[in-house]
């Protein structure tokens, strides 16, 4: 095979071999282009981005988890201590539109898992719970969601009323 085209290289006149050898440079550096820097380059753009919303997010996060914290450190309210807590944060989580994907009772807590809401309406909810019923966050997971902004998913939320 090798011998075979070394006899055609041979057979080829000068001025082809140039025009082979050229042509097959500009193939090369146009491989090496489109097919190596060019990808590489576009997928460091698009970490880039990736990395700027991220933390976008992250900032917003914080900024709103401010809010939170303002939320749980309240306190001396007149609260509603009627009803159980089961029915307490599934009927206010209804009233605000929020559709819980599952509520485990646990012993004075109750512990709720949400696929998506906007943070603003969670937000919301929580200083409901906390300043009408005395419900507050025992703890938290969250999540945001990249889709779309602002909106997250709650993967853990134990809610317990105030002694």
């Amino acid at each position: 095979m090798m011998q075979t085209l070394m006899q055609r290289w041979q057979t080829l006149s000068v001025r082809e071999r140039r025009l082979l050898l050229l042509g097959g440079g500009a193939l090369l550096l146009a491989f090496l282009y489109w097919g190596l820097w060019q990808p590489f380059q576009q997928g460091l753009a698009d970490s880039r981005e990736r990395v700027a919303s991220q933390q976008a997010t992250l900032a917003w996060m914080q900024e709103q988890g401010g809010r939170v914290l303002s939320l749980q450190r309240q306190g001396g309210a007149k609260v509603d201590l009627s009803g159980s807590l089961e029915s307490v944060v599934n009927q206010s989580a209804s009233r605000a539109k929020i559709t819980l994907t599952r509520m485990q009772s646990m012993k004075d807590q109750v512990q709720v898992e949400i696929e998506r809401l906007p943070f603003e309406r969670w937000l919301d909810w929580v200083r409901q719970l906390e300043e009408q019923y005395g419900v507050t966050v025992a703890s938290l997971e969250l999540s945001a969601l990249p889709e779309i902004k602002g909106e997250v998913r709650i993967r853990r939320l134990v809610l317990e009323r105030r002694s």
